[in-house]
């Protein structure tokens, strides 16, 4: 999901906070599907702390011809006529002309004609697929409502060293795509809950107890790094207690890791992409939905 903002004023997203109309915010006749309001769309403090956590897309109406940018809303408080939202900018991220959301409007979500009227929606869509297909960079947020990791159960979770974080996150973001929102605990989604005290606490209980599949990418690396064995630790536990069905592996070497032995079975990384890895891992998920 992602927020469109649309301005008729060419110098409306100047500064850092501005005041729109509660009639032009979040309503189904302002392009935001009517199945979006009632969760996300009625300005409670819980549902506005939602829509925080989502990118945003602050552009223009196509008679003004500016740009638009990409950054987030920071906060949202809605009086009387008026919603007043503060927001900023994610600066090393380039602009986006008004062509480009027009060209690509079918993969955005937006209306044919709602780049000629301001207002304020709600998109229900994959805002990096879309900017990807135009040649923009990866949209750098999770693209995810916010839960507590401390409590929700994924489906998936990902342990793996940081050189292969590239293919990794390939894989978490595919995962996402076809198994929906915070199916998936890859680090960086969650990097603001990540940053506390005890933190190989909450991960080992994570990883234990609160994925119903947990993938591990296995290498030299892994053998050699701290917070991969502190994670190990708790994948071991799952298969002592014989659920074996609960353990993915995923090899980029054959280096030797404490607790994994010759005779486990694998999936070859240097063999298959990451959609294929992210395809064979949906499969162990559905096999485990299944026989829940």
């Amino acid at each position: 999901m992602y927020h469109l903002l649309i301005s008729g004023c060419e110098d409306t997203w100047q500064r850092h906070a501005e005041s729109l109309s509660a009639d032009r915010c979040l309503k189904s006749k302002e392009f935001t599907a009517a199945y979006l309001i009632d969760e996300y769309c009625q300005f409670t403090d819980v549902q506005n702390r939602l829509l925080t956590q989502l990118p945003a897309v602050f552009g223009y109406e196509t008679g003004v011809k500016q740009d638009a940018r990409l950054g987030r809303i920071l906060a949202i408080k809605k009086g009387g006529r008026n919603v007043r939202i503060d927001y900023q900018f994610l600066d090393s991220y380039p602009p986006i002309p008004n062509e480009v959301l027009n060209q690509y409007r079918h993969e955005l979500g937006i209306e044919d004609s709602e780049l000629y009227r301001t207002h304020w929606a709600l998109k229900d869509e994959d805002l990096n697929f879309g900017l990807s297909l135009a040649g923009f960079p990866e949209v750098p947020f999770s693209n995810q409502p916010l839960v507590n990791i401390r409590e929700h159960v994924f489906c998936v979770a990902l342990s793996f060293p940081g050189e292969v974080r590239s293919y990794t996150e390939t894989i978490a973001r595919q995962l996402v795509r076809i198994l929906g929102n915070n199916t998936v605990f890859y680090d960086n989604f969650y990097k603001s809950q990540l940053a506390m005290p005890n933190l190989d606490i909450a991960l080992q209980d994570l990883y234990g107890n609160r994925a119903r599949l947990v993938v591990v990418f296995l290498s030299a690396d892994y053998a050699n790094k701290k917070w991969c064995g502190i994670e190990f630790r708790a994948i071991r536990e799952i298969i002592n207690a014989k659920q074996d069905e609960m353990v993915m592996f995923i090899r980029f070497d054959d280096a030797p890791v404490d607790g994994v032995f010759a005779h486990d079975g694998y999936i070859d990384a240097n063999k298959h992409s990451e959609i294929e890895i992210a395809s064979m891992i949906q499969e162990r998920v559905r096999l485990l939905q299944s026989t829940a």
